[in-house]
């Protein structure tokens, strides 16, 4: 009996483990393989991972305090720098929460005047 329930413990265990654990790439994968409504022509990874003005691409992940999963992507233009994020929802779908462009002058950190979709547009254009 004692190693039937053992073997019970273990699988239950076993099975929490994989039903909760989210892997990182997962996520990014979700982001990068999703489509924006305004370009259909490619996906979000590939206009993001080709954007050439870009330099230092980086995508992470990371949980908010309320176990919110936000994917991020970052990277330099010239002394500006680009963040954008998307919230993914339980529904294993992906949203844009923030993008930013800033510059570091001299200290103070100033907003590029662009709105979330003026960004996209020009990721997408490659410009």
């Amino acid at each position: 009996m004692y190693k039937n329930i053992k073997l019970i413990t273990s699988k239950v265990l076993l099975s929490l483990t994989l039903f909760s654990s989210n892997s990182y790439a997962d996520n990014i994968d979700l982001v990068k393989d999703s489509i924006m409504r305004f370009d259909k022509s490619i996906t979000v990874g590939q206009a993001f991972d080709n954007w050439e003005k870009c330099k230092d691409k980086k995508w992470t992940e990371f949980e908010t305090n309320n176990k919110k999963q936000i994917v991020e992507f970052t990277c330099k233009i010239n002394k500006m720098d680009c963040t954008v994020q998307w919230l993914i929802n339980l529904d294993d779908t992906a949203e844009v929460i923030y993008a930013k462009v800033t510059e570091n002058k001299n200290g103070r950190i100033l907003e590029r005047r662009m709105t979330p979709l003026q960004i996209f547009r020009a990721i997408y254009a490659n410009k």
